[in-house]
């Protein structure tokens, strides 16, 4: 009789299990559906590099940015030398019987020959000391080497050993 009333007050009756019974597969197959697509629109999003275009575009603003405040501070300092140099020739006459057109035309040449061949080589490697150090003994013997010259060349060898007996 105890279970009577509680039903009563829920309303679940053999009726709403069937429907629920039916009902359980398409909620689990709707909810997988919904996880499948967020899971392809974030695929489609994100790029293989990890950073979507929008990044990509605002990293190569920066650096853009960067590039021409760099020239703009080379411009100032090349304005700047020009204005000492002229100075210290109206006190000094320095550059009295020079051309200075023909310097300033050899050394513009010559920086843009120096670019250009940079331009076309590849990027250096980094530098590895994984080959020389690859035992961590001699990477610690070779620190203890150059400690010990350095405290020989300074004059701290007596000292050091006085740090080694405490």
């Amino acid at each position: 009789a105890h279970n009577e009333k509680d039903m009563a007050k829920t309303k679940f009756g053999p009726q709403e299990a069937k429907v629920a019974a039916y009902a359980t597969p398409f909620v689990l197959l709707a909810l997988l559906l919904v996880l499948v697509l967020v899971n392809v629109k974030h695929t489609m999003l994100c790029q293989q590099g990890g950073e979507s275009a929008a990044e990509a575009m605002l990293k190569r603003q920066a650096l853009e940015k960067r590039l021409l405040s760099l020239e703009q501070e080379t411009l100032q300092n090349n304005l700047l030398f020009e204005k000492f140099v002229r100075r210290l020739d109206e006190q000094f006459e320095i550059t009295k019987n020079v051309d200075l057109t023909a310097i300033k035309n050899e050394a513009h040449f010559s920086a843009l020959g120096i670019s250009s061949q940079l331009a076309e080589e590849n990027a250096p490697p980094m530098p590895s000391f994984e080959e020389l150090y690859s035992d961590p003994s001699a990477l610690n013997d070779a620190v203890d080497s150059a400690m010990s010259q350095l405290d020989d060349q300074f004059g701290y060898g007596e000292q050091g050993a006085l740090d080694d007996k405490y």
